[in-house]
């Protein structure tokens, strides 16, 4: 009977210590699995980078004020937030860090494509909120693009660019484009047809003005296809208004070229006039007076890249500036 009680007390502590063993192992297999599920959250970019969006983005249910994720201290977006949060803008999201240069200049050469204008203007539009990158021309930047919104207009989405130079922020403008309005605070009086002229400064552009002062907008559509079709891409550039060339940095090319010339032949079957465009005249602050003017033109073309030509309508918008000579402003190929 003593060897049956013994044998069962036996049994007891045996089995005791195995609990034991497997409540050890249950907790070491936990942190372990912890440990691996942590540390592949941290090598994951997309996975980091959906959580930072889901820190930035405002909150889509009830009425809480969106809270902003802190950056880390040896990070200078860091820096971000509270500058935007003088002017009352709330961060959305990050959209986007591109790795960029300011020019070393903000003038234009005669075969450059005019980023120095639009470098210019954003610099013009980063004074308002007492920013001037002008020092740091030559110098290798963060440009952050950022999804934000203000109260003060209807918490409508703005895009917003920061510039930063190793931990310090030193330009910021809203808007996906040089030409958009700056809403800091307050816009300005300096504007791209200031800029343009002052730093695109070309013995070129002045043979070209003289040669065509007398000539109008058909005959100017005229010389620019038929530049295009002789792969003349310098004539073909030069009868493009500023806004035209300026439009033209889209292509992410710095010199003038065929690349930024989608059509390889034109030929103009007819000329009209818009008539849902009444024309637009006006004074500038140089005391100019512009002349904005449309036409529809139906014309054969071939792109790049294509065998067969198509026919297309396109609207085609001049623009005259005091004395000098009509501009294609911008042409809009349609199908």
């Amino acid at each position: 009977m003593d060897n049956y009680k013994n044998g069962v007390k036996s049994n007891k502590k045996k089995r005791k210590w195995i609990y034991v063993c497997i409540g050890i192992v249950i907790i070491c297999v936990g942190a372990l699995t912890f440990i691996v599920y942590k540390k592949n959250i941290d090598n994951n970019p997309q996975i980091t980078k959906c959580i930072k969006k889901v820190k930035y983005s405002a909150s889509t249910t009830g009425k809480e004020e969106p809270k902003v994720a802190a950056a880390p201290t040896n990070n200078p977006v860091r820096n971000i937030p509270p500058f935007l949060d003088k002017f009352g803008w709330t961060i959305v999201e990050f959209k986007k860090i591109e790795d960029e240069e300011i020019p070393s200049t903000f003038e234009v050469k005669e075969d450059e494509l005019p980023y120095g204008v639009i470098w210019a203007y954003n610099n013009e539009l980063s004074k308002v909120v007492g920013l001037d990158f002008s020092p740091y021309k030559g110098k290798k930047v963060k440009n952050y693009t950022i999804g934000i919104k203000n109260k003060s207009f209807d918490d409508q989405i703005n895009v917003c660019n920061i510039i930063i130079y190793e931990d310090k922020i030193i330009g910021a403008w809203i808007g996906n484009n040089a030409f958009s309005e700056n809403v800091l605070c307050q816009g300005i009086s300096m504007t791209i047809d200031k800029l343009a002229p002052k730093l695109c400064k070309s013995s070129y552009r002045e043979n070209i003005n003289e040669k065509f002062k007398n000539s109008n907008q058909q005959e100017i559509l005229k010389n620019y296809i038929d530049a295009i079709n002789k792969k003349d891409y310098k004539l073909a550039y030069y009868l493009l208004d500023f806004e035209g060339q300026i439009e033209k940095c889209i292509t992410g090319e710095k010199n003038i070229s065929d690349k930024i010339f989608a059509e390889e032949k034109i030929e103009m079957l007819t000329f009209e006039k818009n008539p849902n465009f009444q024309g637009n005249i006006w004074v500038n602050e140089e005391n100019e007076e512009m002349q904005l003017e449309s036409f529809i033109v139906y014309a054969k073309v071939r792109s790049k890249g294509e065998k067969e030509e198509a026919y297309r309508y396109c609207n085609v918008e001049f623009m005259k500036r005091g004395s000098k000579p009509w501009k294609i402003r911008f042409i809009s190929m349609g199908v």
